[in-house]
């Protein structure tokens, strides 16, 4: 793959490409190159750049420069230690443990487990935050006595897992646009904070029921670069957008 990108006039924009007298190096590489050019409609500018930002993460295009970082998921896992207390933790995502959140920052999911904790009264020592964080006066309005064993499991883990729900109660919603034809709808899914997938529905399809519309649309992987846009977008265009109340 040489090059992904998106335009509103496809002929213009593939034409741009070749039009000018440019002899840079990149320039003739990228056109000694280039054999063959393929297009998806998208129906929206907005399900262009969705597109766009998927197809450089997957693909990695040689001439594409912006976009091309990396990005590792960090998540706070949960386990149970041997006392048969709840331990939330940041780590890496990966099979090892039972994800319950998801972050394309470290930064991003340490704060939420902070969070968390002073929220919830959970203990800064189960959840792996050091002395720097809390010291010990502090740690001792916060935390019920689990580190000590002095609180029974049963209250530390519900207060846990009332966290966890919370977590888990990120927005869901979908943005309704114009389709490709007239018959149809272009829909885009965010599901607990995250995009989910995007596709095209029937014009008249009630998508008051998350299953429905999951089957509807084609799931994608998702990027920090995808949700802040949905995100920045939904609050920009708020009648586009039809929010789930209901986790299911």
């Amino acid at each position: 793959m040489v090059y992904v990108g998106k335009a509103k006039n496809i002929r213009y924009r593939v034409s741009s490409h070749f039009s000018n007298n440019s002899t840079s190096r990149q320039k003739q590489n990228f056109m000694r190159e280039v054999y063959r050019i393929s297009f998806e409609e998208c129906g929206t500018e907005l399900m262009a750049a969705v597109k766009e930002s998927s197809e450089i993460k997957r693909l990695w295009p040689r001439f594409n420069a912006a976009q091309k970082r990396r990005e590792d998921m960090y998540g706070i896992i949960r386990y149970y230690d041997q006392n048969g207390y709840t331990r939330l933790a940041v780590d890496k995502v990966n099979s090892r443990y039972e994800v319950v959140s998801s972050y394309h920052h470290l930064e991003n999911a340490a704060a939420a487990l902070r969070q968390l904790v002073q929220d919830f009264n959970l203990c800064p020592r189960l959840c792996f935050i050091g002395e720097k964080i809390y010291d010990e006066t502090t740690h001792a309005i916060i935390c019920k006595g689990a580190c000590d064993k002095k609180e029974a499991t049963v209250d530390y883990n519900w207060r846990v897992e009332s966290a966890i729900n919370k977590l888990k109660s990120l927005p869901s919603f979908v943005i309704i646009d114009e389709g490709i034809t007239r018959d149809q709808n272009s829909c885009i899914l965010v599901w607990q904070g995250k995009f989910y997938g995007m596709g095209f529905i029937p014009l008249n399809t009630v998508v008051d029921e998350p299953e429905v519309v999951k089957s509807l649309v084609q799931p994608y992987k998702e990027n920090s670069t995808i949700t802040n846009m949905l995100f920045s977008y939904a609050k920009r265009y708020p009648t586009r957008i039809k929010t789930f109340n209901a986790i299911i």
